[in-house]
């Protein structure tokens, strides 16, 4: 219709959300950072299928993924971009770990930068970097 004005709505601050489905056209700018809680949900399927692990080692693997997820939930609104890149170097480490053939010095490398991510988010949760430390520890007691 000619002349009619689109409805428009604004969104700011901290967001969280599950499914959001949105109609019509929609133009999104700025800094976008997918969900840390989604990306993990990813993780703990593709560990799941990890060909060279016994399903006691996959289990634990998810435990800890599952309670990494768990507090990076509660991550202050400041240190999303944060968040997110811990979420990213798992979602890596993992993707690396679950090769057919799995290379332990890539593994080494990608849990560094595991590492280093986690890290940022020392000062407000010491925990995050303790539990990123016990999943590359135990991905790398896996491979051969």
């Amino acid at each position: 219709m000619p002349g009619k004005q689109k409805p428009t709505f604004s969104i700011s601050g901290h967001i969280e959300g599950g499914i959001v489905n949105i109609g019509g056209e929609q133009n999104i700018s700025g800094t976008i950072i997918l969900n840390a809680k989604s990306r993990l949900e990813g993780v703990t399927q593709s560990i799941g299928v990890m060909p060279n692990a016994e399903q006691s080692a996959k289990d634990e693997i998810v435990n800890l993924v599952n309670e990494l997820k768990a507090q990076l939930e509660k991550s202050p609104p400041n240190k999303a971009e944060d968040t997110e890149q811990v979420a990213r170097q798992v979602e890596t480490l993992i993707k690396e770990a679950s090769a057919e053939k799995p290379n332990k010095e890539t593994i080494k490398i990608a849990g560094e930068n595991l590492k280093k991510a986690a890290q940022n988010l020392a000062d407000v949760m010491p925990i995050v970097l303790s539990i990123a430390t016990q999943i590359l520890t135990r991905l790398l007691s896996m491979i051969h």
